[in-house]
C-alpha cells in the first residue's frame, strides 16, 4: 500500500479536494430533501423551520418577494404555506 501511496499520491492529491467537494455538497443534498420533507405541525415549529413559513411568522421588516408562490398542497390551519428562501429583507433608502 505505501509502495502505491509513493507513486500515485501525487496524482490522487490533485483530484482529492474536487471529488472531496462534490461528495460533500451530495451529502448536504440528500439532507437538505430529508429535512424538506418533515412538515411542521404546530405554529412554533414553522417559527423555527429553516425551510417553510407562515405569512403571519414573518417579521415587520421581512416580505415576499414578488415571484413568491404557496406551496402546493399545504396549508396551515387554512392558511397559505411559503417556502423560507422566498421571504427577504425590506429595507427604505436610509438603510
Amino acid at each position: 500500500m505505501d509502495e502505491y501511496v509513493e507513486k500515485f499520491g501525487i496524482y490522487i492529491a490533485a483530484y482529492a479536494p474536487d471529488k472531496l467537494r462534490r461528495i460533500i455538497s451530495w451529502e448536504n443534498a440528500q439532507i437538505t430533501a430529508k429535512e424538506m420533507k418533515l412538515i411542521p405541525s404546530t405554529f412554533n415549529e414553522f417559527k423555527n423551520n429553516k425551510y417553510y413559513v407562515l405569512p403571519s411568522t414573518i417579521k415587520k421588516y421581512q416580505g415576499f418577494i414578488p415571484s413568491a408562490v404557496p406551496v402546493p398542497n399545504m396549508t396551515f390551519k387554512s392558511e397559505l404555506v411559503y417556502h423560507r428562501s422566498d421571504v427577504t429583507e425590506l429595507h427604505n433608502q436610509e438603510r
